[in-house]
C-alpha cells in the first residue's frame, strides 16, 4: 500500500505555533541548565533531533536559541523541499519517515510534535508500518496512536541522560494496561524519568485538531546506574489557569507567563504504574488532605475501604435494537385511560394486564439528578421479557403475551441477523442483550438477575460520562440505558442513605478533582479510588453522631420532606466535621488548583 498525500488523514499532521515551540524549547533549556548532564555542554554541541519537522517551527526555535547540531526528519516531500530551501545549510534534513531511522545514532535531545493518528481510524497505515518497520512491529497494540511509536523510538535513540520533549494528546496518561498503552508505559518507566508534565487541557492549542486535550512532557533517559539503584525523582507539574493563556493573534498563539501554576506532584517516578492511570495533577498539599480522608475510611489495621469493597459497578440495559424494543408514545404505542395499545402493521392492538407489566419506562443518564432522577424525562417504554419464564414454561409464556410477541415477530429476521453478526445466539431475538443479569463476581457462582433490583431495591446510579459527582438514588422502578452506571451492592452491606449524601457532597467533589475522577466510559477509577467511611471505620462517639445526623438528613432529602439546598448545605458542613477538615482549606485548594 502507498500512503496518499492527505496530510491530516495519512500523516497525522497538526502544525505547532511558534509560541508553543518557543515555550517547549525554553522548558528544555531550563531543564538542561538546572539538573541535566547536558548543562556542561554548549548548546551548539548538543545533538538534537526533530522527528517530524513539518513547516520548521521547532527548527526556528532551536536555531534562535543557539542549537546548531540539528537533524530533522520530514516524510512529506513538499515540506521537505521547503525545509531544504530554508535550513539546508544549517540543519541535516532527511526526507524519510522517522520510524525507519536507525537506532544506532543517538541524540542528547529529541523535541517535537509527533503525528497524531488513531489506529482505529487508519488501520491500513498501521498495518503497513508494522510490515515495514521493526519498532512498529515490536510495540504494536490495538487501539493505539501513531505518536506512541515516536515515543518508543525516541527513547531508543536517546543517549543516557538525554531528554525527550513532545507535545501530544494527554489520553495516554489516564489509560491502563487493557488499552493501547500497555507497552508504552512499561517502556517509559523502565528506561526514563518523567521530569515534567505540562497540562494543556484547558487550552485550544491546535486550530484544526479533533479534541484539545493536550500535554507537553519531558522524559530523561536513565543511566544503567540509575536503573540498578532504582533512583527516584520528583515530577514537576505545570497547569494553565484559563483558556486565554495562549492568546490568538494573527493566526498565532502567544504564550502568557502569568497564566500558569507550577508545583511538584505527590506522584513520584517510582509511583508510576506500568499498567494504570497516572494521576499526575496531584499536588503534595492535596495529598495530605486525601490521606486524612482515607484515614477515616480505614479500620484499626489501617486497611482503607474503597467503593469496590461494597459495590459492583455495571452498565444499564442494552437491547438488540432500540427502535424495536423501545416503544414511543403516540408513535407505535398509545396510552389512554390506563390502557396500552401497540402498533402492528397499520393497526393498534390492546395489551392485556400481563403484557402491560412487561413494558418498563426507560431512561437515559440525562435524567439523573443528585439524590434522584427526573421521572418525566423518559425515552419510551422498553419491552422486558424474563427469558427464564420462556425457558421453563414456553407455551404458557407465549399465551400470556400474544400482542407483544406478534409485534416483535415483525422484526424477527432483522433481530436474528443482528445477533448473528454479534456472534450471539439468534434464538434470543425476543430478549434484551445486556444488563438484565450479572455474574456474581465475588463468589464466582452463577448469575444474578436484576429485574427485581430495577423494580424495588435501593439503587444508586450515575452517568457514564461526567466531570462531576452526580449520583442518583431511588427505591422506585428505574430502568436505564447503557449510558448509566448502577452501583450493585454485592459486597459489604451498604448504608445507602449515608452513601448517597457522601457521594453527592462537596467533600466528594474535592475527591473527584484530587484523584482525577472524570467519568468517561470507565468505572475502574471510581471503584478503586473512592474511599468509603462506614460505622466500622469510625473511631469515636462524635464521628458516629455526625454520621447518624448526615444519614437522617439524607433520608429527608430522599423523601422530599426537607429543602434540598438547605439540607445539602448542612450535610456538606457535617462532612467536613466528620473528616475534621476545615472548609477554608478545601476552598483554598480549589481556588489554587481546580478553578482553572
Amino acid at each position: 500500500m502507498t500512503i496518499k498525500a492527505n496530510r491530516k488523514q495519512n500523516y497525522g499532521q497538526y502544525f505547532t505555533s511558534s509560541s508553543i515551540t518557543e515555550f517547549m524549547v525554553q522548558l528544555v533549556i531550563d531543564e538542561i541548565k538546572s539538573k541535566n548532564r547536558l548543562k556542561n555542554l554548549d548548546f551548539s554541541e548538543i545533538s538534537t533531533l526533530e522527528p517530524a519537522a513539518g513547516d520548521g517551527a521547532f527548527i526556528d526555535a532551536l536555531l534562535s536559541n543557539g542549537f546548531k547540531n540539528i537533524t530533522a526528519y520530514e516524510i512529506d516531500k513538499d515540506f521537505h523541499k521547503i525545509l531544504q530551501n530554508n535550513y539546508g545549510n544549517k540543519v541535516r534534513i532527511k526526507n524519510s519517515n522517522f520510524l525507519e531511522a536507525s537506532e544506532e545514532e543517538k541524540y542528547d535531545l529529541i523535541i517535537g510534535n509527533p503525528p497524531y493518528l488513531g489506529q482505529n481510524y487508519a488501520s491500513e497505515i498501521f498495518q503497513e508500518y508494522c510490515h515495514k518497520y521493526s519498532i512498529c512491529q515490536e510495540y504494536f497494540c490495538g487501539n493505539m496512536d501513531l505518536f506512541y511509536w515516536f515515543i518508543h523510538l525516541g527513547i531508543r535513540k536517546l543517549k543516557p541522560g538525554g531528554l525527550l520533549c513532545f507535545i501530544t494528546t494527554n489520553y495516554w496518561i489516564q489509560k491502563g494496561d487493557k488499552t493501547g498503552v500497555k507497552k508504552l508505559k512499561p517502556h517509559i518507566v523502565s528506561e526514563c524519568f518523567l521530569n515534567m508534565y505540562v497540562d494543556l487541557s484547558n487550552l485550544k492549542v491546535f486550530r484544526e485538531a479533533p479534541g484539545q486535550h493536550n500535554c507537553i512532557f519531558i522524559l530523561q533517559k536513565k543511566t544503567e546506574e540509575e536503573k540498578i539503584d532504582r533512583i527516584n525523582k520528583k515530577i514537576e507539574i505545570v497547569q494553565f489557569k484559563n483558556v486565554n493563556s495562549f492568546k490568538e493573534y494573527s493566526n498565532e498563539f502567544q504564550y502568557d507567563l502569568d497564566g500558569k501554576i507550577s508545583y511538584i506532584s505527590a506522584i513520584t517516578n517510582n509511583n508510576l504504574k506500568i499498567n494504570g492511570n497516572w494521576n499526575l495533577l496531584y499536588p503534595e498539599d492535596v495529598e495530605e488532605i486525601i490521606k486524612k480522608i482515607e484515614k477515616l475510611c480505614a479500620d484499626n489495621s489501617g486497611k482503607v475501604f474503597y467503593l469496590k469493597y461494597f459495590f459492583q459497578i455495571r452498565n444499564g440495559i442494552i437491547s438488540i435494537k432500540d427502535d424495536v424494543f423501545i416503544l414511543k408514545e403516540n408513535d407505535n404505542l398509545l396510552i389512554k385511560k390506563g390502557e396500552f395499545s401497540v402498533k402492528i402493521g397499520k393497526k393498534f392492538f390492546k395489551l392485556n394486564d400481563f403484557e402491560k407489566k412487561r413494558l418498563k419506562k426507560i431512561y437515559k443518564s440525562r435524567c439523573i439528578r443528585p439524590y434522584s432522577f427526573n421521572g418525566d424525562d423518559y425515552l419510551g417504554w422498553m419491552i422486558v421479557f424474563d427469558k427464564r419464564e420462556f425457558d421453563s414454561k414456553p407455551n404458557e409464556a407465549r399465551k400470556k403475551y400474544p400482542i407483544l410477541l406478534k409485534y416483535l415477530s415483525q422484526f424477527e429476521d432483522e433481530l436474528k441477523k443482528i445477533l448473528i453478526q454479534c456472534k450471539e445466539s439468534p434464538n434470543n431475538w425476543m430478549f434484551l442483550r445486556r444488563g438484565i443479569k450479572i455474574h456474581k463476581l465475588r463468589d464466582m457462582k452463577g448469575l444474578r438477575y436484576l429485574e427485581h433490583f430495577y423494580e424495588n431495591e435501593k439503587k444508586i446510579f450515575f452517568p457514564y460520562i461526567s466531570k462531576e459527582n452526580i449520583f442518583g438514588y431511588t427505591t422506585a422502578p428505574f430502568y436505564a440505558t447503557s449510558d448509566t452506571y448502577f452501583l450493585h451492592n454485592d459486597g459489604l452491606p451498604a448504608d445507602f442513605d449515608f452513601l448517597i449524601a457522601y457521594l453527592n457532597s462537596k467533600m466528594m467533589n474535592f475527591i473527584f478533582n484530587a484523584k482525577g475522577l472524570k467519568i468517561k466510559r470507565s468505572k475502574s477509577k471510581i471503584e478503586n479510588c473512592i474511599p468509603i467511611p462506614f460505622p466500622k471505620t469510625l473511631k469515636n462517639r462524635k464521628q458516629r453522631e455526625i454520621y447518624e445526623e448526615i444519614t437522617a438528613l439524607s433520608k429527608k432529602i430522599v423523601n422530599r420532606s426537607h429543602s434540598l439546598t438547605e439540607a445539602k448545605n448542612r450535610i456538606d458542613a457535617l462532612m467536613f466535621d466528620l473528616f475534621d477538615i476545615e472548609v477554608s482549606i478545601i476552598d483554598n485548594l480549589f481556588s489554587t488548583y481546580y478553578n482553572l
